[in-house]
């Protein structure tokens, strides 16, 4: 990298003429300014001069800013014998050419001669630290060096950070400046980073940080550790730099950004998350870009141990990178380039192993003294790595190693106190999982006071154990089996502090995966299986199938500790109930019979997974259709999980208790096993059970009718749903929602919450959800009588039998009989491509009934609610058409035949329908109509009565579409 800085005098050639005395002193005193820093004088024009400068370190950048602002001053202080001058700096990636000064020379051409020091905002991008200076124009007016903060001798930098390393690395970045990717290959003991940091530092200036991704060695979430990223800048800022249009976005998706970048405990997020994280994520870094360039920067991104970051986050942080453009990145690696980058072209900048030259330089410069046969032992036994041979010297010269990062030698902790290697244990089993004010916490049993540990935590940040004080993690993870056998016995405590731990997260609902490792390792067997079940049922209950499926079987867990038989039957158990439960959740019926038949499943366990054992066999005969003995083997569950005191375990037998029940149309106990279960699962403080409670108590609420319960429960369901990043629960709870308004006939509610489904739905790619909301939004259009958005809306959705009932429905409501006809015709195709499948294990989108009404109404005795109300409808339009008696017929079947359930939502419609139907018919065997009419007008009478508020039973009655036709009908037979 080279600099020039080129002085030009105002009216040069008269002043030579008139002062030639004062010409010749300025020329001497500038060129000597020049040369003692390091400069090289080059031709130039008369009235000029050009001074170089290359072969730069950080330091010698420091004495070009010295020559401009001396050769500034120098030239204030004659300036009542000038008429004025100008003083420019540049700066080129390799030496000086005609177009270099050509473009310097234009330069100055456009600015005032004011008596002023200037410098090019290219040059800007790696002076910024070493000049203040304000934008003015086509250059910027500097005004002077930024403070002085002190040298960097016998620190780990200017031993980390050499000379050649750093301008190699300012080169690169330069020629990337406009956007690009520079590898820098070598691993954390080439003390890379350091290098990094003094290039980097240089390039963006001292008006804005570079952006830093540093791997975490626990990843939480497909994205982590991106999260990181956000780092020192926070997100305040981040609205400042966006359009009106972005901000509205980023409102609505920051949250997420914030939540997971608390140094705190916080539940799993799952894939559905990463959409919203991506819009975060893509807008911060479009901010950051603008704040840079705002402040004559360029954007540039960090990724420290690129290798060690896993391929979903790298896709992702592409994408982003790749819509802002622009960017810098700057990947340290000790592996080739990963595959998302690949087709990025990039410059690489490898490691160089210290040598003789350097160690006695760095000892020269800090004023130490180390003999030539101690630098060559340094060499090897450093092996030629640079922050393993800085630990060496400070050793042998019996100074405290000023370091901040990397992998020291292992002396190094050889005479740390018990406290230190205290904390760094925990360190090593905690690996960044816990908050700081936690990992104190857990040092406390140890005998280190929480107001001592931040002590303890810079000590070993000095000594480069650990990032910094606030990142407890240790850096070099080869040192755990050290740290351990200094210990002795005592390395129990850290690992039973840990345990303890680990242990009231867990039961607090914290995240599993994060602590199973560790009780693996350190819990007592059959305390850590506890947490293995809990993992695979969470993960079931979040519908992460996959890793339920590596935990079930890829990952059989405590293979390198001794199991006793009795441990053995438990796991059998866990492995047992949680395959079979994967099976089914899968609709996998007949993998789930191999399993049961394979399994002896009356001999395997202890009394500590019975509980277990019969809850999975209770979901087993539930989804082969045996609900009797499901709902006994549920019972048999209930008390096993009792017996241990087991609340989870409580809660969960009785959802499904209370499902097997709403199979068989026994909505009204089903409803207060739901309660019981809400209860347990608040007992047991796990927020996944408390959320399935309290939906499945929000999903009885509707099937029972009681639709006043069901919005009071609706916004709380989403929010919890929400709040743990069940996206699934919430999707669904929010169409619940605008079910329970469309039932109420509050057709501009339902509409508005069937829209926000659908969006939702579409923002996180789940087409089957967006297909469900849009379709129902087109169901509501047409009873707003809007008939003609509801068709248009429709015939843009993939045909299904839910949407092609809705197209005759539509049809219907508008009179268009024969058109109706033809689309529940076709239906009835579709309908046959259903055939029969279990009820789901958690929220499904086939449509709009599967997970409502279809778990309770004609489980048993066969026949959907939208497979009846397709029959209604068919029948009538043909009754329109001149075929009563045919209709009279499949009506009669409806009503009389199969009776339709006291909970089916549509008793009434189709009793009014048959009602209409008979009016058209001659026939004297035909039942009475006023009678028909009068079972309808009782079903409304009934539903009207489970709904508590008397506003909500008003709207049913009064705008419910099919009821006020009811009414007005029932009036003509003074039914009401």
């Amino acid at each position: 990298m080279v600099y020039f800085i080129l002085v030009e005098i105002a009216g040069y050639r008269q002043l030579v003429k008139l002062r030639p005395n004062v010409v010749r002193e300025v020329e001497r005193v500038l060129t000597n300014e020049f040369l003692t820093r390091g400069g090289v004088l080059e031709p130039a024009e008369s009235g000029c001069i050009l001074a170089r400068f290359e072969k730069l370190t950080t330091s010698d950048q420091a004495k070009v800013a010295e020559s401009l602002v001396a050769a500034r001053d120098e030239l204030l202080g004659r300036a009542d014998d000038l008429s004025g001058f100008s003083v420019l700096l540049d700066q080129c990636a390799v030496g000086c050419d005609d177009e270099s000064l050509r473009r310097m020379r234009d330069i100055l051409t456009t600015l005032p001669v004011d008596d002023a020091a200037w410098i090019t905002r290219h040059a800007s991008l790696s002076m910024a630290v070493y000049l203040e200076y304000e934008s003015d124009g086509p250059a910027l007016r500097v005004i002077g060096r930024t403070p002085d903060t002190g040298g960097n001798a016998g620190k780990i930098e200017s031993f980390a950070a050499t000379r050649l390393k750093t301008e190699e690395l300012l080169d690169a970045l330069f020629a990337a400046r406009d956007g690009g990717l520079i590898v820098v290959r070598g691993g954390d003991a080439d003390g890379l980073h350091y290098a990094i940091d003094a290039a980097v530092s240089s390039f963006v200036g001292p008006k804005i940080a570079a952006l830093d991704v540093r791997p975490r060695r626990i990843a939480e979430y497909p994205f982590s550790p991106l999260e990181t990223v956000v780092g020192a800048f926070g997100l305040n800022e981040t609205p400042h730099f966006l359009n009106s249009a972005e901000r509205a976005v980023w409102e609505s998706r920051s949250a997420l950004l914030e939540y997971i970048t608390k140094r705190e405990p916080r539940p799993e997020l799952f894939d559905a998350a990463a959409h919203d994280f991506r819009i975060a994520l893509m807008l911060f870094l479009r901010s950051y870009a603008r704040r840079a360039e705002s402040v004559m920067s360029a954007p540039c991104l960090v990724i420290r141990s690129i290798d060690r970051i896993a391929t979903p986050a790298l896709e992702l942080l592409r994408a982003c990178l790749d819509d802002v453009g622009g960017f810098v990145v700057v990947a340290s690696s000790a592996e080739e380039v990963p595959a998302v980058f690949h087709d990025v072209q990039h410059a690489t900048v490898y490691a160089a192993d210290v040598t003789p030259a350097e160690i006695e330089d760095f000892v020269k410069d800090a004023g130490w003294s180390i003999r030539p046969s101690e630098t060559a032992a340094i060499l090897r036994s450093s092996n030629g790595k640079r922050l393993s041979a800085f630990h060496s010297i400070c050793l042998l010269v019996g100074r405290n190693a000023q370091f901040a990062d990397g992998a020291p030698t292992r002396h190094v902790i050889e005479n740390l106190e018990r406290e230190p290697l205290f904390a760094l244990y925990a360190g090593f089993l905690l690996d960044g999982s816990a908050s700081l004010d936690e990992y104190y916490t857990i040092l406390e049993p140890c005998g280190v006071d929480s107001s001592y540990a931040p002590e303890i935590l810079k000590e070993l940040a000095t000594l480069g154990l650990i990032p910094d004080e606030t990142l407890y993690t240790p850096t070099e993870p080869s040192l755990i089996g050290d740290v351990k056998r200094l210990l002795g016995p005592d390395s129990g405590k850290v690992e039973l502090s840990v345990v303890r731990f680990a242990e009231q997260r867990v039961a607090r609902g914290g995240p599993k995966t994060r602590w199973f490792g560790i009780l693996e390792q350190f819990a007592p067997i059959e305390r850590a299986m506890r947490v293995f079940r809990a993992l695979i049922d969470r993960s079931l209950d979040r519908g992460d199938r996959a890793t339920a499926r590596e935990l079930l079987y890829h990952r059989i867990p405590f293979g390198d500790r001794a199991v006793r038989p009795s441990e053995i039957a438990i796991l059998e158990s866990i492995l047992f109930a949680g395959r079979l439960r994967l099976a089914l959740v899968n609709g996998e019926t007949a993998t789930a019979r191999r399993i049961v038949s394979a399994w002896d499943s009356e001999a395997i366990g202890t009394p500590s997974t019975y509980g277990d054992v019969a809850l999975a066999q209770a979901r087993y005969r539930a989804a082969i259709g045996d609900y009797r003995e499901a709902a006994a083997t549920a019972k048999r569950s209930i008390m096993a999980f009792q017996d241990q005191d087991d609340p989870r375990g409580v809660s969960t037998a009785y959802i499904e208790f209370a499902r097997i029940l709403l199979a068989s149309e026994n909505v009204t106990d089903a409803r207060e096993y739901f309660a019981i279960a809400a209860t347990e699962a608040h007992r047991a403080g796990d927020p996944w059970p408390v959320l399935r409670a309290a939906f499945f108590e929000y999903v009885g609420d509707f099937l029972y009718g009681d639709y006043s319960q069901a919005l009071a429960r609706a916004e709380r369901c989403i929010a919890d749903a929400d709040e743990i990043g069940a996206h699934d629960y919430s999707m669904y709870a929010t169409f619940v929602h605008g079910r329970v308004f469309f039932e109420l006939g509050l057709y501009d509610e339902a509409l508005d919450t069937f829209s926000r489904v659908a969006a939702i739905g579409r923002a996180y790619g789940r087409s089957d959800v967006c297909r469900v909301g849009r379709t129902w939004v087109a169901r509501t259009h047409a009873y707003r009588g809007e008939f003609a958005a509801a068709q248009a809306l429709l015939e843009t959705i993939v045909p299904s039998f839910e949407s092609t009932v809705f197209r005759g429905e539509a049809a219907l409501l508008a009179g268009e009989y024969r058109c109706a006809l033809e689309h529940l015709e076709a239906a009835g195709a579709y309908h046959e491509e259903l055939g029969e499948t279990p009820v789901p294990d958690r929220p499904s989108w086939r449509d709009g009934f599967e997970y409502l009404e279809d778990t309770a109404i004609g489980v048993v005795a066969g026949g959907s609610v939208l497979s009846r109300v397709r029959d209604a409808y068919y029948g009538y339009a043909l009754s329109e058409l001149g075929g009563a008696e045919q209709a009279i017929s499949i009506l009669y079947d409806l009503v009389r035949v199969k009776k339709p359930s006291d909970h089916d939502p549509y008793t009434r419609l189709y009793c009014f329908l048959y009602s209409e139907v008979l009016n058209n018919s001659n026939s004297r065997d035909a039942d009475d109509r006023a009678t028909i009419l009068g079972k309808a007008v009782k079903s409304a009478q009934e539903r009207t009565t489970r709904i508590e508020k008397h506003v909500d039973r008003t709207a049913f009655m009064t705008r419910n579409h099919w009821n006020i036709t009811l009414v007005e009908r029932a009036r003509l037979f003074n039914l009401v």
